[in-house]
């Protein structure tokens, strides 16, 4: 994805239902597998990246939800 950016008080929850993903966030990253979560303050600029030829699935849930 592009770098992301929200407001103050946007949370997400990411959970990686196949394949793996790379999770750049404050200048650090999180390599996530099938079954893994993240929980993290959207405020913070991120990112979510497939290195991989494989697709990937993830779901993320956003709180509060912006429609």
């Amino acid at each position: 994805t592009e770098k992301e950016h929200n407001e103050r008080g946007v949370e997400k929850f990411l959970w990686v239902v196949e394949g793996h993903i790379k999770v750049k966030l404050e200048g650090q990253e999180y390599d996530l597998k099938a079954q893994e979560t993240l929980y993290f303050d959207a405020s913070f600029p991120h990112q979510f990246v497939n290195e991989t030829q494989k697709p990937a699935k993830i779901f993320i849930a956003v709180s509060p939800s912006k429609i």
